[in-house]
């Protein structure tokens, strides 16, 4: 995990909640709303498609939050090799555009997503003292975020989550945190 994004004890987080509150207020979300409806990319992506290296480094690592359409571009760029491959595995036939429209409203929900998830640790790192760890590494696995605290670890999985030796809620269908001791 990176340290210089999570625990770091310089990092003004109340300053990066404001600015990245000011980012989420000035998203045209009609300027998306195509995308909603594009469902033509909705398979698991392959691990080195996933988007989530761009989306921490941009809108978590550091505070340069970039519009949809722009880290969009990002991604196609860096991730065009592995773009090919799933094409000609999956969209074998297919115009690169298709596919590409199709990455793109995938990737817009992916986004919408992680941007409520980065909110809820701003907002969190902003006030209280045990800093939550996030990266793209633990997002893989599942898991949103970590708070070390005293006597326990609390972790955060967007859908289903670790089990550990005991819930804060007494079944497994806990949703949000989970405590080890």
């Amino acid at each position: 995990m990176k340290e210089e994004n999570n625990a770091d004890g310089n990092r003004d987080w109340m300053a990066d909640l404001k600015k990245y509150e000011n980012f989420l207020r000035k998203i045209d979300l009609g300027k998306y709303s195509n995308l909603r409806e594009i469902k033509t990319v909705e398979q698991d992506l392959p691990k080195e498609m996933l988007p989530l290296d761009i989306y921490y480094e941009y809108y978590w690592d550091k505070t340069d939050f970039k519009d949809f359409n722009d880290v969009f571009e990002i991604y196609w760029e860096e991730k065009l090799h592995h773009i090919m491959k799933f094409i000609e595995n999956y969209f074998y036939g297919c115009s690169i555009s298709f596919v590409k429209e199709g990455l793109k409203a995938r990737l817009y929900r992916i986004w919408m997503s992680i941007l409520t998830q980065f909110h809820f640790q701003y907002l969190w790192n902003a006030l209280f003292d045990e800093k939550l760890i996030s990266d793209a590494e633990l997002d893989r696995k599942g898991i949103d975020a970590v708070a070390d605290f005293e006597g326990g670890v609390w972790a955060s999985k967007s859908r289903r989550f670790l089990t550990g030796e005991r819930h804060l809620r007494g079944d497994s269908q806990a949703d949000g945190v989970e405590w080890w001791m």
